[in-house]
Parts: structure tokens; C-alpha cells; sequence
């Protein structure tokens, strides 16, 4: 799942994927070569726990509806594994429908399903400490969705970006993301207020919105974050 914004131009023949935005051109790996070395490790992992091989298929699926997907001559290449998320579903029909020999039984699948589970370790990469970034370093503000101009202005309850004019009730969200990968997955008001450079209300109001756990007393109070669900609040406003 990827989430970028701005012209995504894929190029199989230099493993890049190069993002084109109104201020800047950003080079990424190419997310196939990514996906596909994910499903040659999760082939080897069930390989050496003597499961059967099976096949597994690969896809890179776009979920920012206001990116805009540009080919090279590889097209063929890159339609078969880019596809967006509205037609996500339709392709996993197709996939079950292409595949219709069992290899797993239900009982072997439950305990392959059991093996995968216990055997997941969450990430344990800290950004900051890693490159050495102290928090007061980080630049606040809620950055804009379509240009990421920092800081975006509060007006009338919308948020609104000085650069591109770009309007978004939900841009908050995206910042909070931002917060949850780089720092932690729980905020309290005033670390909402110094990281988005908002007012202790406003602060107060959208984390509220989010109706997500609360934890401690009001003073110290903490509002955990799960990117998941922020992720649907973000899709909510680009449907």
C-alpha cells in the first residue's frame, strides 16, 4: 500500500519510482522490486518450516486518490503489478478464481496462520535516535497533503495552505501519522499543540474527534494513536 501524493512515474528499468510535485521531484525504490523480495522471504520463511509452495502474487496498490499514476515504455510491466484500491477487491476475485487447486488444508492453513502471527516482530527502529534528531529539531506544523508546504493556516474551520491554496478538513491527520512513525504512538494535549502548532482547544477538539483510547487523568492525559484508523479518517475526505 502506498499513500503518495503527485505524479507517481514508475521506472522498472532503473528500480525507481520518481514522485513529481508542483516544488519537487523525489526519487523512492521502486515498490515492485520491494513487494516482490517481500514475497521471495515469506516463500523461504514457509520453506524452511516445511510448509508446500505456493504461489504468491504481488501488487503495489495506490491508495491517494489525487495521485496521478505516469508509465515508462515498460507498461506492461507496471499494469500488471500498479493498480489503485478501488479495484483492489476485483483483482483478489480474479486471483481466486486463477488459483483453484488446494495446497493448504484448513487445518495446515490454521497453523501456518498461527506460525505468521507468533512469529511477527514489530519494528523496533527508532528514526529520531537513529539519525541522531532531537524532537525540538523537528519542523511543526500540519503540512499540506498536496504540496507539503509547512505550516498549513487554521481559517474557519478548515485547514489551508498558504502555497498551493489546497483546502482540507483532515490535513491534521496526516501530520499525526507523521508523529506516530517518528516519535511515538501516543500524544498527550500539549505535545499535540507543540507538534501541530495549534491552540490547546483545537488541539483538545481533534484528538477528541478521533474518539480513540484515552489513558491517565486529565492533566496527563494520552490519546492513543493507530495508524490504521488514521489512515480511514485520511480516505474518508479523499472519497
Amino acid at each position: 500500500m502506498k499513500h503518495l501524493y503527485g505524479t507517481l512515474s514508475f521506472e522498472p528499468e532503473f528500480q525507481q519510482l520518481i514522485r513529481t510535485t508542483p516544488d519537487a521531484e523525489d526519487t523512492f525504490p521502486d515498490p515492485i522490486i520491494q513487494v516482490q523480495k517481500q514475497a521471495s522471504q515469506l516463500r523461504q520463511f514457509l520453506k524452511k518450516l516445511k510448509f508446500p509452495d505456493i504461489p504468491v502474487e504481488t501488487l503495489v496498490v495506490i491508495t491517494n486518490s489525487q495521485s496521478r499514476i505516469s508509465l515508462s515504455d515498460s507498461t506492461t510491466y507496471t499494469r500488471k503489478h500498479v493498480i489503485r484500491d478501488t479495484v483492489l477487491v476485483k483483482r483478489i476475485e480474479k486471483l481466486t478464481s486463477q488459483y483453484t487447486t488446494l495446497i493448504f488444508d484448513p487445518k495446515l492453513l490454521r497453523k501456518a496462520t498461527r506460525i505468521l502471527l507468533t512469529s511477527h516482530m514489530p519494528s523496533t527502529f527508532e528514526p529520531l535516535e537513529f539519525y541522531r534528531i532531537e524532537l525540538d529539531q523537528l519542523l511543526g506544523g500540519v503540512h499540506c497533503p498536496k504540496c507539503d508546504a509547512l505550516p498549513m493556516r487554521r481559517l474557519h474551520g478548515k485547514w489551508v495552505c498558504p502555497s498551493c491554496y489546497y483546502q482540507s478538513k483532515l490535513a491534521h491527520i496526516n501530520s499525526l501519522v507523521d508523529y506516530v512513525l517518528l516519535v511515538s504512538d501516543t500524544i498527550t494535549n500539549r505535545e499535540a499543540c507543540e507538534f501541530l502548532k495549534i491552540a490547546k482547544d483545537t488541539a483538545r477538539r481533534m484528538l477528541k474527534s478521533l474518539k480513540t483510547v484515552e489513558t491517565g487523568t486529565t492533566k496527563d492525559k494520552k490519546f492513543e494513536l493507530v495508524i490504521d484508523n488514521l489512515v480511514k479518517s485520511i480516505k474518508k475526505e479523499d472519497i
